[in-house]
């Protein structure tokens, strides 16, 4: 690695992206002194880390690596690796954050259940999330998740980040990720390429600058048109009429039947207007609302628009009041 300087504020949400090989894990291991630079220096707090005993600084870490650290012992014994002596409240707090809450309720032993060496006897998404519990537990200043949701579907991610977020509020968080989704929402996104840092900032703004434009939505009045734009975009797909406002009668379609069945329940109707399909993205948008009679204000509030497609303004989830956003935005609005 070279040239690679970078500034992030305490409480801050940074994304680092990049391909296979460009540094990311390397910058991990560096920030927990599991290497140390051979030039340059890395401050925490204005305080060189040579300085600074390598215990105290992983202490001030809830860090999920790359591979999934799983031990023989309990699911139990596992997660209180995070914070040895942490209550049973605080555990199953944990694991409810870590969406494993469900895969725990249906074991006859639940977190006594006896994991293998490795995690061999868990999946993937199972063994991320047991180490998710156990940093969620830790509860450090700094949160470092290295590619830790690869394992993840869709939504499992999307609930678990809208927990996590909410635990972990005015923390320090650094996510490391090959998934442009994961990193949408970041205050600062750092592009890594061949061990340099290559570019820095706000999602639009990588986009605005790299000359990246947001897919092209289709318009399509049959079964097969729908179909033919969808295999043309890409699945997952954002659905809806073009006769309504905002995102009433809007789907989100994962495959060909999804397709055939809402295009089935739209036809039906014998409306002769078009369906608008757009490249699934996922996002965050912040609106504020008010209602007022022209004298006072009767309805205020923040509310989160998951937004669907960067195409219709209108194509979006709210969520009333913005439970999930954490950052510095909201308050500032607020204040």
């Amino acid at each position: 690695m070279e040239d690679v300087s970078l500034h992030i504020r305490a409480g801050e949400k940074v994304a680092v992206i990049g391909g296979t090989g460009s540094g990311k894990s390397t910058l991990v291991q560096l920030l927990m002194s599991f290497r140390l630079p051979t030039s340059g220096k890395i401050y925490f707090d204005g305080r060189d880390a040579a300085t600074i005993n390598r215990k105290t600084i992983r202490d001030n870490m809830s860090c999920v690596l790359q591979r999934p650290a799983i031990y023989s012992g309990s699911i139990r014994r596992n997660i209180e690796m995070g914070r040895p002596g942490a209550s049973e409240a605080e555990i199953e707090e944990a694991v409810g954050i870590a969406q494993m809450a469900d895969y725990v309720d249906r074991l006859p032993d639940g977190l006594e259940h006896m994991l293998e060496q490795s995690g061999k006897n868990l999946s993937g998404g199972q063994k991320q999330r047991i180490c998710i519990a156990r940093a969620i537990l830790k509860n450090a200043p700094i949160f470092i998740f290295d590619d830790s949701f690869s394992a993840l579907d869709f939504m499992t991610e999307a609930r678990l980040r809208a927990r996590l977020g909410e635990k972990i509020q005015g923390r320090t968080q650094i996510v490391i990720t090959q998934r442009i989704s994961s990193a949408m929402s970041s205050d600062c996104i750092f592009v890594m390429d061949g061990g340099r840092l290559v570019d820095a900032g706000r999602h639009e703004e990588l986009l605005e600058r790299c000359n990246i434009k947001r897919p092209k939505g289709h318009t399509v009045m049959t079964t097969e048109e729908a179909l033919a734009a969808a295999h043309d975009l890409g699945y997952p797909v954002l659905m809806r009429p073009s006769y309504v406002l905002g995102g009433q009668n809007m789907i989100i379609a994962f495959t060909d039947d999804d397709i055939k069945e809402y295009m089935a329940i739209i036809l039906s109707h014998n409306i002769e207007n078009p369906v608008l399909i757009d490249k699934y993205l996922m996002g965050i948008e912040l609106e504020v609302d008010a209602i007022c009679d022209g004298k006072d204000i009767l309805i205020a509030g923040i509310m989160e628009h998951v937004e669907r497609t960067g195409i219709h303004s209108g194509d979006s989830i709210a969520v009333y009041p913005s439970w999930n956003i954490n950052d510095r935005l909201r308050q500032d609005i607020i204040n």
